[in-house]
């Protein structure tokens, strides 16, 4: 586990380096308009990608032992949903371009169509390397995939192709993904088809599938808010912002995450097993992600400036915003992969279908009063979703609610304390020294804080990474 978590997290450290890197060009030649455009059209790739499997890939994953019927039929299975949705994105186009107003989007729609097609040709050799805990492979795969297709996106953004430089970044490097996929996979299907094979894994792949559709939804459903009330202007200021939040989620628990699902359903029969890895995970990844949150958002405008320059700096408020609601993303993640891995999908489900009502509500109340007022009852959902979470872990291995919260809580008063007083510091020099003092000042005390409050985690953090070096070092 912890040599897959390391070429997981390496691997994104330098997929997330080079992507940075290529974003940060593209961002100095393009416009938060062009950005804005491709924002739209990917809305519709995000949330129709989840009808290539139908929940199966997760379902595989779980399930201990599989023939290779099951997964020959999985994969044609996928070529034929690929089929179906790049026609139907593709005839829709028209339709989806009338509804942002944006006549551009019609040929950059009926491009990105084909992604489907493409993609559900790796779906089943990305699950066998996942289920094998190749994390290596899959690391490397997705780096060579973004460095090929943003050089591809940079080269076409510098001979003036606009909004195209982003198209052909996002369509490149799905197709080199899905070729590397083929040639480490050591799986080749067979020309067999049997639906009946599927019936064993529907249960769980239907509930994973309902899940995952209305997840990407709502995932999705801000964009197309912010399209709607503002313009394309401001959605691209918006999906900057995001896109930067996303990438800070993903460095502090998506390589934890993508470990952490496959190792559960291995360990699945042994519950006082689960419940020593939920509480270790948990309990560091909650000082991290607090800790690693507030640096970021006390650097916020630097970050913005130094990156992308000032043209971008009406992004920083939307960034700020969307900070709020990470702290308590990782935890809802470990969670949510706790209890899928242990086979509750139901439960899972009936909670995921709760917390997707009050994002409903918050959808509809941002659409009323504003986007600043939707990003602010996000983060009362976060919240409200830890809870709903926490039921559902009270249910599968009987902790109480209270053993659960409470230290999250008292850190996160801490935490937004230090974030209080930190913020009135504001004197007249450099905005690169200033948040520089910040920061240290925070990471000072913050450390002191954990080692005394929540001196075992802080142990188990020394621990592991020393386990880490010594575990990975052969392997590098």
């Amino acid at each position: 586990m912890l040599r897959s978590i390391f070429w997981d997290f390496f691997g994104k450290v330098f997929y997330q380096a080079v992507g940075l890197i290529i974003s940060i060009f593209l961002a100095r030649i393009l416009t938060p308009e062009e950005f804005g455009l491709i924002g739209m059209a990917l809305v519709v790739v995000h949330m129709s990608e989840v009808y290539l499997d139908l929940g199966f890939g997760a379902a595989l994953i779980q399930k201990k032992s599989i023939t290779n019927e099951l997964y020959s039929t999985v994969f044609w299975f996928n070529i034929i949903m690929g089929i179906v949705l790049t026609l139907i994105v593709f005839m829709l186009s028209p339709v989806i371009a009338d509804f942002y107003k944006r006549d551009e989007l019609v040929g950059i729609v009926k491009v990105f169509s084909g992604l489907f097609f493409v993609s559900s040709f790796g779906v089943v050799q990305n699950i066998q390397l996942t289920k094998g805990l190749d994390f290596k492979s899959l690391s490397l795969i997705n780096l060579v995939g973004v460095v090929i297709g943003g050089g591809g996106g940079v080269v076409f953004a510098l001979l003036g192709y606009g909004v195209w430089a982003l198209v052909v970044q996002h369509f490149f490097s799905r197709v080199v993904i899905v070729v590397l996929s083929w040639y480490v996979s050591k799986w080749r299907p067979i020309f067999y088809f049997n639906i009946n094979e599927v019936k064993d894994i529907w249960s769980f792949s239907s509930k994973k599938f309902i899940d995952t559709i209305l997840t990407s939804l709502f995932n999705s459903l801000d964009l197309v808010l912010v399209g709607k009330v503002l313009n394309a202007n401001q959605l691209g200021y918006y999906n900057r912002a995001k896109s930067l939040n996303i990438l800070l989620k993903e460095y502090l628990s998506s390589s934890l995450m993508k470990v952490l699902f496959p190792y559960i359903s291995g360990i699945q029969d042994d519950k006082e097993k689960v419940i020593k890895v939920y509480q270790d995970v948990k309990g560091v990844v909650t000082i991290l992600s607090f800790g690693v949150t507030a640096i970021v958002y006390l650097s916020a405008d630097l970050i913005i400036l130094t990156l992308f320059s000032e043209k971008w700096l009406g992004s920083v408020i939307y960034f700020k915003m969307l900070l709020l609601s990470t702290f308590f993303i990782p935890i809802n993640a470990i969670i949510q992969n706790i209890v899928v891995g242990l086979g509750y999908m139901s439960l899972r489900l009936k909670a995921g279908l709760v917390v997707k009502f009050f994002r409903l509500l918050s959808l509809m109340l941002g659409y009323l009063f504003g986007v600043e007022v939707f990003l602010y009852l996000t983060v009362i959902v976060g919240f409200i979703s830890l809870l709903i979470n926490f039921v559902c872990v009270r249910k599968v291995l009987g902790m109480s609610l209270v053993d659960q919260l409470l230290s999250i809580v008292i850190n996160a008063l801490f935490v937004g304390l230090m974030i209080v007083c930190l913020n009135w510091i504001s004197v007249d020099v450099s905005s690169i020294l200033i948040s520089f003092v910040k920061s240290f000042v925070f990471v000072f005390f913050y450390m002191i804080w954990v080692k005394v409050m929540f001196k075992n985690k802080y142990l188990i953090i020394e621990k592991v990474v020393v386990s880490l070096f010594y575990k990975v070092r052969g392997d590098v």
